[in-house]
């Protein structure tokens, strides 16, 4: 498939001394996009005064609202005007090849219209880490119910199956692009992931998404709620309670202390109650 045209969206909220690297890091690409859509999501006057230095770069926009980080994507994504929409967080970066890579790999792949990746994690001392298969794949249905099919600053993704899937559920505030996945793979578009690193997710400094895991915990719970069915169609009846077992087990070790205990032993019990496999899925 030839991607004639790219657009990067990069949501923003409050964080001016992060924002000029991400943005760098897109203008640096090998390949270039088209446009840059820089969304402030209602941050202070202040902040959104400071934005202005990056005017040369990146498109401005501010959104009639907070919409939190989902809905400012999806803000971004229905003002782009290219034909394949890419995301970059405000505090990560992407590799300086992430896009000239994806799109070589979608000219060998045409019937592929969403393609993700994975990430190196950075902590603040400087230690690095990979996050994601070590394999590239083609994703199924299975695996986007129980992994993230692409984190968002990884994927590429044709605009027009974006917003026709009705783009990011603006109602989340945390796994938006865990939801997203299981919507995306259940509507049948042929979706791949690239066993490599695509992009530097910063951990820590301001508190991020990733370290609040009771709110990640109960939006999890909601999200299997919501594809309850889909459950069931994957790994059978008791599919939607092999799922809730598994997330209270990996939250239950992520909280700790005596809710993290409880969460894990009642994850257990209904792993012994419903059974523990999920057909297709490599734990």
């Amino acid at each position: 498939m030839v991607v004639n045209s790219v657009s990067v969206v990069v949501p923003h909220y409050n964080r001016p001394d992060m924002v000029p690297a991400a943005i760098k890091s897109i203008c640096d690409q090998t390949v270039k996009p088209n446009e840059i859509l820089l969304i402030d999501d209602c941050s202070t006057p202040q902040n959104r005064a400071s934005l202005n230095e990056l005017s040369s770069s990146a498109k401005i926009m501010s959104t009639p609202r907070n919409m939190g980080l989902a809905g400012a994507r999806q803000f971004g994504a229905e003002k782009a005007s290219s034909e394949w929409v890419a995301f970059l967080d405000d505090d990560d970066t992407w590799l300086p090849d992430k896009l000239e890579r994806q799109i070589r790999y979608l000219e060998s792949h045409p019937n592929v219209v969403a393609l993700g990746g994975g990430t190196t994690v950075r902590t603040p001392d400087g230690h690095e880490e990979y996050w994601g298969e070590k394999e590239t794949y083609r994703v199924n249905l299975a695996h986007a119910l129980c992994f993230t099919a692409s984190l968002v600053p990884a994927l590429l993704i044709r605009r027009d199956v974006l917003l026709n899937l009705g783009g990011f559920d603006d109602s989340l505030r945390y796994l938006e692009d865990y939801e997203f996945g299981i919507r995306l793979l259940a509507s049948g578009n042929e979706t791949h992931f690239i066993g490599e690193p695509l992009f530097i997710y910063n951990r820590g400094g301001r508190q991020q998404a990733s370290v609040q895991h009771l709110k990640m915990f109960e939006s999890e719970l909601r999200i299997l709620k919501m594809h309850a069915g889909l459950a069931r169609q994957e790994f059978g009846s008791a599919g939607p309670l092999r799922l809730k077992a598994r997330c209270c087990k990996k939250y239950g070790e992520r909280i700790g202390g005596v809710r993290g205990r409880l969460l894990w032993t009642w994850g257990c019990t209904l792993q012994a109650a419903f059974g523990r496999q999920l057909a297709g899925v490599e734990e």
